[in-house]
């Protein structure tokens, strides 16, 4: 009897123990999905704002119409466009957690966000003035790489957004709950 009661304690004690260490193990794996997923949105989300922020101040116009006008022969000047917000800080600060997410996304998101800063830089040193003194053969030049960069750019923004969108589609589980 004696010999039953202790298999009886051991037993139950490995369930309990299993069963906790099992329901840690999912809550954990549970929250660092969830993590990922919110943290996926959020550089969707600050991706897609670039986009749109080019999109709506005609960037990519304005920087067709530069290089095709030096290539007709015309004079160039530097553009003088200001950008005064910091585009990169959702990377800045996230950086640290880009293992989190699915290797695709995680991969692309440092090349993207440097893409981004190369040409911030690029447009701070126009708007200073580092350019003004190019001949035009040098400037066409310089328009013609910063639109191959922009265009470049896009390209893998809008390619991480369906990425992530792929990745990380919304959970079906809440909305298919009654009521």
């Amino acid at each position: 009897m004696a010999d039953a009661a202790l298999l009886g304690a051991l037993v139950g004690g490995a369930i309990s123990l299993a069963t906790s260490l099992a329901s840690t193990v999912g809550a954990e794996a549970f929250k660092q999905r969830r993590e990922a997923r919110n943290l996926a949105y959020a550089f969707q989300g600050g991706i897609n704002a670039i986009l749109v922020i080019v999109e709506e101040r005609k960037y990519v116009n304005l920087i067709n119409q530069a290089v095709q006008a030096g290539c007709a022969g015309h004079p160039l000047t530097a553009m003088k466009i200001s950008a005064k917000r910091n585009y990169v800080e959702l990377y800045n600060k996230n950086v640290d957690k880009l293992g989190l997410l699915h290797v695709a996304v995680a991969q692309r998101i440092p090349v993207f966000y440097t893409c981004v800063n190369s040409l911030l830089e690029d447009i701070d040193a126009m708007f200073a003035g580092n350019f003004d003194d190019l001949t035009q053969p040098e400037l066409l030049a310089f328009y013609e790489g910063f639109q191959d960069l922009l265009f470049k750019t896009l390209r893998l923004g809008d390619e991480l957004i369906g990425l992530i969108s792929e990745k990380y589609p919304p959970s079906t589980f809440w909305i298919n709950l009654p009521g």
